[in-house]
Parts: C-alpha cells; sequence; structure tokens
C-alpha cells in the first residue's frame, strides 16, 4: 500500500539516481586519456600535382599535391610514421594559403588522419633560390586501431628551401599536439 509519504521518497531516489548517471558520464569522458606528443617531420617525394595559373597575378598558383612525408619522434606510437599528404595550396609568389589533409600510417599499421591549415612566406632570391617559412594549426579527425575516436590538435612550423631555381625543394618542419582517446 502506498502512503502520501512515499511519493517525496520516491522523487528523491530517481533524482540521486540521475545525479549519479549524470555524474558517472562526466568521470568517464574526464577519465580518457590526455597525451602530448611531439617531433620532427620531413617532405618526400611527391606522387602528383596540379597547377593552376589564374592569370590574375603573374606568379599566382593554385596548386594541389599528393606527397609523402615521413614523421619522427621519441614517442614509439609517433616514431617512423609514413605520412600521404594532400594539400591545396593558394599562393602569389610562393605566399599565401595551404590547408589540407594527412593519412597517418603508424609502426604497428594503426592509422590516425589529420586535417590542417596555414601559412606560407617565400623569398626568393637573385639566383633564383628560395626559402619559404610555413606554420598552421592541425586537428585530428579520426583513427584506427588503438587510435579509435582520437581527438586533439596541435601546432607546426617549418622550412622549405631549394638551393637554385631547378633543384628539387627540401622541407622539415617540427609539429606538437595534445590528443586523448575514450576509454
Amino acid at each position: 500500500m502506498k502512503t502520501r509519504g512515499d511519493s517525496p521518497r520516491i522523487a528523491s531516489v530517481a533524482l540521486a539516481a540521475v545525479w549519479l548517471l549524470m555524474l558517472w558520464a562526466l568521470t568517464s569522458q574526464a577519465s580518457a586519456q590526455s597525451k602530448k606528443i611531439s617531433g620532427t617531420g620531413k617532405f618526400g617525394p611527391v606522387t602528383s600535382q596540379t597547377i593552376l595559373r589564374p592569370g590574375d597575378a603573374p606568379t599566382h598558383e593554385v596548386t594541389l599535391v599528393t606527397r609523402a612525408q615521413t614523421w619522427t619522434s621519441a614517442d614509439p606510437a609517433w616514431n617512423n610514421v609514413d605520412v600521404t599528404q594532400f594539400v591545396f595550396s593558394d599562393y602569389v609568389g610562393g605566399t599565401g594559403y595551404h590547408r589540407g589533409h594527412n593519412a597517418n600510417v603508424h609502426p604497428d599499421g594503426d592509422r590516425t588522419f589529420v586535417s590542417y591549415e596555414g601559412r606560407t612566406t617565400r623569398t626568393t632570391n637573385s639566383d633564383g633560390s628560395w626559402e619559404s617559412k610555413f606554420e598552421g594549426t592541425m586537428r585530428f579527425t579520426g583513427g584506427t586501431g588503438k587510435f579509435q575516436g582520437i581527438k586533439g590538435e596541435g601546432t607546426y612550423i617549418g622550412k622549405a628551401s631549394a638551393p637554385n631555381a631547378s633543384a628539387p625543394p627540401s622541407a622539415t618542419f617540427e609539429w606538437q599536439a595534445e590528443y586523448s582517446l575514450p576509454k
């Protein structure tokens, strides 16, 4: 038999249960692994490239490039990472904005995916040699295996150069990021 005093008691128990569920959910999110990583990268060969010259300025180029990269790090999970980079750039005289995506294959075969965007500034010398400095931000957009559900972001900064107008460029950069994985 139900008494008048039971309704407030049931409501209190239900409220406490909801509060405990919310506390558990917040604790689960807060207990996700958070990790800081850093390393260096080096551009590898270009596998495909399309250059468009709109004609509005003599040195305006819109480029779509696919190239290989290698990332190294003191963290074994991020050392010797093979990267396929897809980058779109809009440069006038080698200066402008770039954005793209990386598909990263880690040493154990797991993958991470990154989107990024940044700015490049080029200085060209009278002999045709040049140096570009670039920097930007990156964000993890997904992963497989142990990186399933990865979330996080980071930054990169680097430089590229060519000793003369006909030489292939070489580029290196430093990157750092912080990411979390669901428990």
